[in-house]
């Protein structure tokens, strides 16, 4: 007997915009609750979950099942950067990021699509990204 699996995958892919002016300042060091990232590092987190909100965001070695393990794979393809999240959760999964651009010390805030629950979400940047900080992460409802 034989059983027939059936994967969905679902991929959107956003070339992501700077929602800030140039002349904004943001100061990522007094965000709370937040992961760094730089090209070429893929980041396996657990985070402490109360309500829809997601907190105490730990990089993992060895996940396991419970509870859901999100993930964060910052890659250059080709001239372009993307960020690749999984999301586990039963929910839709939304952040917010911070951009540092090569050559620059401050930080620019762009913007990310909600990933769906199951699912993969794709960023692509054409910027020289050196560094992205995500934050405000929480659990929402499908649309």
């Amino acid at each position: 007997m034989s059983i027939a699996r059936t994967f969905k995958v679902l991929l959107f892919t956003v070339a992501a915009t700077a929602v800030a002016s140039a002349g904004d300042k943001v100061d990522p060091a007094k965000l709370k609750d937040k992961l760094t990232i730089e090209p070429g590092k893929k980041l396996v987190v657990q985070f402490q979950q109360s309500g829809n909100a997601l907190t105490d965001p730990k990089e993992v070695k060895n996940p396991t099942e419970k509870p859901p393990t999100p993930t964060f794979d910052f890659r250059k393809m080709g001239d372009n950067l993307i960020l690749v999240t999984k999301n586990p959760f039963a929910q839709d999964m939304q952040f917010r990021a911070l951009a540092r651009v090569k050559g620059r010390k401050d930080y620019f805030e762009t913007s990310i699509v909600p990933v769906k629950s199951g699912l993969l979400g794709l960023e692509l940047w054409q910027d020289p990204i050196e560094e992205l900080v995500l934050f405000d992460f929480k659990l929402t409802d499908a649309d």
